[in-house]
């Protein structure tokens, strides 16, 4: 962990189990995400204990996922675990079929698993290596719609197959044909550039995100918008522990640039809801609410 667990205690955990008390008090059927890249092994049982459903994005070049399928996985569903790193960019087809097959059999066993890259694609990643993960899982025909099958794996429930999220916003953006730039500032332009990558893609789940430089920007730092690549975030705001007290908590209904994406998550509402789940979501229904703090 970059952080110890003993700064995670006392500056994030109270924090979060707040928040998933307050979400799962307005609606007790949400499920909470939870976001951590490298090794948490050491606060995986707290989160639990906070009231976590889902963990992402099991990162194997950092944590064993039959290990913690095998620690955890009557707990929570895992999402993710596909090497964004290795196997995603620089594997070959066979490469990807393997391990996809490999994470069905390990954490996907008996349910409770989202399959999808550990990090968002980046854009020399073969577009031969999306079709192979995306074909390896829906090669057979499979009686339930997305949101079934994305709430079955949820509820650590055997769904039909192991359900898919491409986490591809960039590759969606860079296929729109815009600059970057633009569709990254505009909810209704992701929106459409993420329902294109679906009808190519069919995949279960629709991770809307500009980078993660969205939330530093609502907290005030300040972003540099590139038409080529995700945005990039400027001079860090919180220099010292001390620093994240101060921090005011945006809101997002009407702070930039988290308003255009609840913006975007309206329009996909709206547009096919009964199609696919997706990761950012009302109150009302059966959706993720991802926690992206970090650790």
């Amino acid at each position: 962990m970059f952080i110890s667990p003993r700064h995670w205690r006392r500056f994030l955990k109270p924090r979060m189990a707040h928040i998933i008390e307050r979400l799962k008090t307005i609606n007790p059927d949400v499920k909470v995400a939870y976001h951590s890249d490298g090794c948490i092994f050491p606060i995986i049982t707290e989160l639990i204990e906070i009231g976590l459903d889902v963990l992402n994005p099991i990162q194997p070049a950092a944590m064993d996922p039959a290990r913690v399928k095998r620690e955890f996985g009557r707990d929570l569903c895992f999402w993710g675990s596909i090497d964004e790193q290795h196997t995603l960019p620089f594997g070959s087809p066979d490469d990807i079929r393997r391990e996809v097959l490999e994470r069905i059999a390990t954490l996907g066993a008996g349910g409770g698993l989202i399959l999808a890259p550990t990090h968002h694609v980046q854009l020399d990643t073969p577009l031969e290596n999306f079709w192979a993960m995306v074909e390896t899982i829906t090669r057979s025909g499979c009686p339930m719609n997305s949101i079934e099958r994305v709430g079955a794996a949820i509820e650590l429930r055997e769904p039909d197959r192991v359900p898919v999220d491409l986490h591809d916003f960039q590759v969606a953006a860079s296929a729109s044909g815009l600059p970057m730039s633009e569709v990254f500032r505009d909810g209704a332009l992701l929106a459409e550039a993420m329902l294109a990558a679906w009808r190519e893609f069919g995949h279960d789940m629709i991770l809307l995100e500009n980078g993660t430089a969205c939330s530093a920007e609502a907290c005030g730092m300040v972003v540099r918008y590139c038409d080529d690549t995700a945005p990039v975030a400027g001079r860090p705001i919180v220099n010292s522990l001390s620093d994240v007290a101060d921090l005011q908590v945006p809101d997002p209904y009407v702070t930039f640039p988290m308003s255009e994406i609840l913006k975007a998550t309206r329009i996909l509402a709206r547009r096919s809801a009964t199609r696919f789940g997706s990761a950012h979501g009302p109150t009302k229904g059966r959706w993720i609410w991802p926690l992206n703090f970090g650790a």
